[in-house]
């Protein structure tokens, strides 16, 4: 006998057991046949978004089961796209695409089974960048920033006071993960010993702001917006708040414990809700850095933005936050992509091509008639010696 095993997921914050999925993917190609000619040429139009075939069940007992039906139901009717949450795959965009079907059997009453087709989609983004500019994007983070703060306040509780030393045990953990990251600093002004104060002063009084959690938010959105002022340029501050990111990652699952209490139940919501807040608040910091990075070519542009989309996914997966601050992040997050998909139009792309032992001089001269991409072609290579240079070797074009 098979057992068939359910895995738990989601679309648009309602979840639902999956039972199948079916993912297709693949290339987009056109074929060109000419008359009289044994010939075929098969054009390559570049890679297809995935679609999903997937049966889901909703199950539960009595209003419950009616209750969430119905949101489910919601979730698949609204219009544009949404967030699938697929157990294997992660967050993905998604949109319905097809008409849905539900299959209910009078004998089992608390139980149905959708049959959904999901394309994965993104914002339009042609012939027109609408937003995703580098000054929309910077006023959206700043606009999410308060909300953030807030869900601090009000997801995190106390009202097992054994939990307080629990969770200032948690924000010292935070604190020093700032303090002994190293990177190049700014300290041309102030800001070096601005943040050290900062830190040192939510070090000191985190078991009052857990116990009154009034400034428990905005004194963790304060300290990671000094934390990021350090970075001299963009891309070290990218780099700076990457080290620090997926904090909380190798928390101890305390949910191993013997008996799981009420108050077991508030500690982990509170670390969960603590870990998934300075996560996202330190993504807000990357989207910003990531907007104002010089990109040299695809590459590169390319390597910001698959790292960007694991962290989102990370988040995604492992968070306590209000729905409507989700919302904000997956906009957020798609304003950014709008303004990569509008970047890499005109970015120089990186090719190879092979050359002839010849001085770097002489192949920028041929490749370009100057010497202006020295500098990038050098760094592309790792060239140690611009007097004698052969092989294969990454040029800059934009073509």
């Amino acid at each position: 006998m098979i057992v068939k095993e359910l895995f738990p997921a989601s679309f648009n914050n309602v979840p639902f057991l999956m039972e199948a999925s079916d993912t297709t993917n693949g290339r987009k190609t056109v074929t060109h046949e000419y008359p009289n000619k044994k010939f075929r040429y098969v054009e390559d139009m570049g890679e297809h978004l995935r679609t999903f075939d997937i049966k889901a069940i909703i199950t539960g007992s009595g209003v419950e089961y009616y209750l969430l039906r119905e949101a489910f139901i919601f979730a698949l009717q609204k219009k544009g796209i949404g967030m699938l949450m697929h157990p294997f795959y992660g967050a993905v965009s998604v949109v319905v695409a097809k008409p849905y079907t539900i299959s209910e059997d009078m004998s089992r009453v608390g139980e149905c089974v959708f049959s959904i087709h999901f394309e994965e989609a993104n914002e339009n983004v042609y012939p027109q960048l609408s937003g995703g500019t580098t000054a929309s994007i910077a006023a959206y983070l700043q606009d999410i920033a308060p909300y953030l703060a807030a869900a601090a306040v009000a997801e995190i509780t106390t009202a097992f006071q054994k939990n307080i030393p629990d969770m200032g045990n948690k924000m010292a953990e935070f604190s020093t993960s700032l303090d002994t990251v190293i990177l190049p600093f700014n300290t041309a002004d102030d800001s070096l010993n601005d943040f050290r104060s900062n830190n040192a002063n939510f070090y000191n009084t985190r078991y009052s702001l857990i116990s009154t959690k009034t400034d428990l938010g905005t004194s963790v959105q304060s300290l990671l917006s000094d934390f990021d002022f350090l970075a001299l340029t963009s891309e070290y501050g990218y780099s700076l708040n990457s080290k620090v990111y997926y904090f909380g990652r190798d928390d101890i699952n305390i949910l191993t414990a013997p008996t799981v209490t009420p108050l077991i139940v508030e500690r982990i919501n509170n670390r969960l809700t603590f870990n998934s807040v300075v996560n996202a608040f330190i993504l807000l910091n990357l989207y910003s850095n990531a907007t104002l990075i010089t990109y040299v070519d695809d590459q590169q542009l390319a390597s910001i933005s698959s790292d960007l989309e694991e962290k989102h996914q990370y988040l995604m997966n492992n968070n306590n936050l209000p729905k409507n601050i989700i919302d904000m992040l997956e906009t957020a997050r798609s304003e950014t992509r709008k303004f990569f998909n509008d970047l890499s139009v005109n970015i120089s792309k990186v090719i190879s091509v092979q050359t002839n032992t010849t001085p770097l001089s002489v192949l920028l001269y041929d490749y370009y008639e100057n010497f202006d991409n020295e500098n990038e072609i050098v760094s592309l290579n790792g060239i140690l010696d611009a007097t004698t240079i052969g092989g294969t070797i990454k040029v800059l074009t934009t073509q």
